[in-house]
């Protein structure tokens, strides 16, 4: 990462940020939830994409939904996947174009090529499944992987197609 000392995390309802590698952390709610941490619903972070050019530049993954933050967390702007809000379980950005990202929920598995703003589902052979986790192919463009309660499904046009890779136990 260009920017080491930065690390975020997150828990079942509230985000952190830590400017000095891990020493001291702030909270980072405004605009994820609403009331006090201990009667709020649980929010839920389940992955955290941060951009590597630009530490600000953050997309989250959570049991409300994806949101998105343009300076660093201070403020998060919810961005719909659909016409339910979704729990959502994972968020990848393609490391050779890191406007695009690719999110996996209870829904199935969602693009975005504008850095989180907008989204849009992408079919997986056979059917949509839950998906758990979703990676990217560092050194193959447009190769995307997402694993799911039925298996692990495969890429290799940008998440236009996919097809289940056999024989994994």
């Amino acid at each position: 990462p260009r920017f080491p000392e930065v690390l975020y995390a997150g828990t079942s309802v509230v985000m952190y940020k830590s400017r000095d590698r891990g020493a001291r952390w702030e909270l980072l709610n405004r605009g994820l939830i609403e009331g006090e941490v201990g009667t709020a619903m649980a929010l839920g972070v389940n992955a955290i994409s941060v951009d590597p050019h630009d530490t600000n530049r953050l997309v989250i993954a959570t049991g409300k939904g994806i949101f998105v933050s343009r300076d660093g967390g201070a403020r998060w702007e919810s961005r719909s996947v659909g016409p339910a809000v979704p729990f959502m379980t994972a968020v990848q950005r393609d490391p050779g174009d890191r406007m695009t990202l690719y999110a996996g929920g209870d829904h199935g598995i969602f693009v975005s090529r504008d850095g989180g703003d907008t989204w849009t589902a992408v079919a997986a052979e056979p059917s949509p499944r839950v998906v758990r986790a979703v990676a990217v192919d560092p050194s193959s463009p447009g190769v995307v992987y997402a694993g799911t309660q039925k298996g692990l499904l495969k890429s290799t046009d940008h998440g236009a197609t996919w097809s289940r890779i056999e024989g994994l136990r």
